[in-house]
């Protein structure tokens, strides 16, 4: 029977007809699946293609099997026992391909039917499992490229969706830095999950094939590990704004139960960038180290990108960034002179704007801009504006967090602190930024606790070592400081920073040949006086102030080594020439109140006491604030010493200065600042010197060994 089927099929030629119909369906659906989610198809497409190529085959076969197309139109074909001659069409036949046609088309409708079906049944699925907590953390991708080449991009992916995401103010998204160092801790969703405090994580890969990006994306729930949505994406490598953009919009229909509106769709916009985008990917990496020779690299990275497409936002925004992180100062990591740094980033960060008014991490810039320059309500407005734009970009919180804390409104420095961590708690200079505000509450023990967790996190990053060093120096164990500070220094050998610590706690050990090797030309003086070459520091201060006397900083230096060293008129000179050169926020700059403090001393001794005693009162009304704040360091505890012999109370200074000797003040100058003159009769003053010089002589034979391996290995930070 089998074998008269077959004869009888090559009879009718069905074959014939059949199997380019097959080929040809095979192809269209082949088709339609790769250009589906390149043109943004909708689901359903695909399925109603294939379902139509399924349900046609039946009439197809039917046709083939009853019809031939002759030169007569279309003729019955006749069977096997018939012979060869075309037959006419009986009604019959047009009645069966008619009942064919219906019974195809009604099971095409139920299929789909069906599909839609249970298509709605897993979406309602998925939504029933997506978080109700409206929070994710995106992982870097794995990068399964053959040559492994593709890490940067990898995270950059990851980084790029953080920052779309981020600007949906409903969600929370966790910052790219904490993110990435739970997928190196963590094994599990779960896990990951509880580290960061977020509901759901994103993860996926990465890979190039030919021409073309491939990207797939996977939400997972962290609670039970279950997967809530996944999907793969295929781009060619100039459209990979359109697969970030793409991946988005997926996880927000998700998260969200709705698809993007036309506000939402302009967030995500970005301008096509390939080889500026992937640049600006290679300088946030390089970012991220947060040491002089990789901000160096990503400053590199980022004038490539903008050079490569000088209309891409980010890469001048980033660019921006990198120069106030390579300014100089405490807050900073490179060596550019303040004024050069903000001037830099303040043209680019202008090219940013100008071409994305919407990019938050332009206006975040703009306000550390300002804050830099002194502009404190220009700087909030910046970083409120970056925060309203993207509620989870944690850099924002965070400079608006220093900003607060300068300006001494502690409650909200530390509830914006709070929020960055909150969003980045992983972030080593996040957790820098908590360990140094329990520091200034005099926690350190809480302090080391996050600077610990940064060295768990990274193990070589310079900013564990920084805290704990600063930590070391506030309790008053120079020596140990001075070890962590060269622990620094090598993991970030260009860091003036870092060496002006090291150096400044050699000297003050009266280790002036150990630190030499460390010391730059503004040690030239302090290197002088350690090693009791007076006369020749103060020339070489005169002289330098003499070159720069409408520099109010340098006056106050000169004057102030002058009150210490040298003549006392010229000491007066120079201070109240500082005092006057300043702005009031300067001219109190705490902890120390400095230069007012030393300028009311000059005051006082010229007899002019009414401006003497503002100074004075100004200060006290900044010590009261501070401690009212909660902050507590030896700083404090000295200049309320200062304050009390100012106004002739005698013991209450002695007292205050053995509280400041009990907290971790070491400083060798005590016993020659002529501001404690009325504490010098109290047996408490006397004790205090004492026992300041004494520590410092114990602490210097301790040290004096591992120093002695510094100077003969011939590691400074000069290499």
């Amino acid at each position: 029977m089998l074998a008269r089927l077959m004869a009888e099929i090559r009879h009718r030629r069905v074959l014939n007809v059949v199997t380019p119909y097959l080929i040809g369906a095979w192809l269209i659906i082949q088709i339609v699946v790769a250009v589906a989610p390149a043109l943004s198809l909708p689901s359903w497409v695909a399925s109603f293609v294939v379902i139509t190529a399924i349900v046609g085959f039946p009439v197809v076969l039917y046709f083939a099997w009853f019809f031939d197309w002759t030169g007569e139109g279309f003729k019955r074909t006749p069977g096997l026992i018939e012979g060869v001659a075309a037959k006419p069409i009986r009604t019959a036949h047009w009645i069966g391909l008619g009942v064919t046609v219906l019974f195809a088309v009604a099971a095409g409708y139920v299929s789909i039917g069906v599909i839609t079906a249970g298509a709605d049944k897993r979406e309602q699925e998925m939504l029933a499992a997506a978080p109700t907590d409206k929070s994710v953390a995106v992982l870097p991708f794995d990068d399964l490229s053959p040559s492994q080449d593709l890490g940067y991009l990898a995270q950059g992916l990851a980084e790029e969706i953080t920052v779309a995401l981020g600007k949906i103010g409903n969600m929370r998204v966790s910052a790219p830095n904490s993110a990435f160092k739970a997928a190196e801790l963590g094994s599990t969703a779960n896990e990951i999950g509880k580290r960061l405090g977020v509901a759901a994580i994103l993860q996926g890969s990465v890979r190039i094939a030919g021409d073309q990006l491939r990207v797939t994306a996977s939400l997972i729930s962290a609670s039970d590990g279950l997967t809530i949505w996944t999907d793969a994406f295929s781009r060619s490598t100039e459209q990979l704004v359109l697969v970030e953009e793409q991946i988005a919009r997926s996880i927000l229909a998700i998260m969200l139960d709705r698809f993007l509106n036309d506000e939402d769709e302009a967030l995500l916009g970005r301008p096509p960038a390939s080889d500026a985008h992937d640049l600006y990917l290679r300088g946030r990496q390089a970012m991220r180290l947060r040491t002089t020779e990789s901000l160096k690299q990503a400053r590199a990275f980022f004038e490539q990108s903008v050079a490569a497409d000088g209309e891409y936002a980010p890469g001048y925004a980033g660019l921006a960034a990198v120069m106030l992180l390579l300014a100089d100062g405490t807050e900073n990591y490179g060596t550019l002179d303040t004024k050069i740094a903000t001037e830099l980033a303040k043209t680019n960060v202008e090219k940013a704007l100008l071409r994305d008014p919407g990019l938050a991490e332009a206006h975040a810039v703009d306000g550390r801009i300002a804050s830099m320059r002194g502009d404190k309500d220009k700087a909030i407005a910046a970083f409120d504006r970056a925060i309203e734009i993207n509620p989870s970009y944690a850099d924002a919180y965070l400079w608006r967090s220093n900003l607060l804390s300068n300006e001494m409104r502690y409650a909200e420095a530390n509830a914006s602190l709070d929020q960055a961590f909150r969003l980045d708690p992983l972030s080593p200079v996040v957790l820098f930024n908590k360990g140094f505000h329990k520091a200034l509450e005099g926690k350190l023990s809480d302090a080391r606790g996050y600077y610990d967790a940064i060295l768990d996190l990274e193990p070589d990053s310079p900013l564990g070592f920084r805290g704990l060093a600063d930590a070391a120096r506030r309790e008053g164990d120079l020596g140990e400081s001075a070890r962590i500070w060269k622990k620094a220094v090598e993991r970030s050998p260009e860091s003036t920073q870092y060496k002006d610590n090291l150096v400044g706690a050699l000297i003050t050990l009266g280790l002036p040949d150990i630190a030499a090797p460390f010391a730059s030309a503004y040690d030239k003086v302090n290197l002088m006086l350690a090693r009791g070459e007076t006369e020749e520091a103060l020339a070489a201060l005169r002289f330098d102030y003499a070159a720069s006397p409408d520099d109010p900083w340098m006056a106050f230096e000169a004057g102030w080594y002058e009150l210490l060293y040298g003549e006392e008129e010229r000491a007066f000179d120079a201070l109240v020439e500082a005092d006057k050169g300043l702005e009031e926020a300067e001219r109190f700059a705490m902890p120390y109140c400095s230069p007012a403090i030393e300028a009311a001393y000059a005051f006082a001794r010229r007899g002019d006491n009414g401006q003497a005693k503002n100074r004075i009162d100004g200060c006290a009304e900044r010590l009261a604030a501070e401690r009212a704040g909660g902050a507590a360091s030896t700083e404090l505890d000295y200049l309320g010493a200062r304050i009390f012999a100012l106004r002739g109370a005698g013991a209450k200074a002695a007292a205050e200065l053995k509280r400041a000797y009990d907290g971790g003040w070491r400083e060798p100058w005590t016993a020659r600042d002529p501001l404690l003159q009325a504490a010098r009769e109290a047996p408490a003053y006397a004790d205090v010197i004492s026992r300041i010089e004494y520590d410092l002589s114990r602490q210097r034979e301790t040290l004096l060994s591992d120093a002695a391996k510094w100077a003969a290995s011939g590691q400074s930070g000069d290499q």
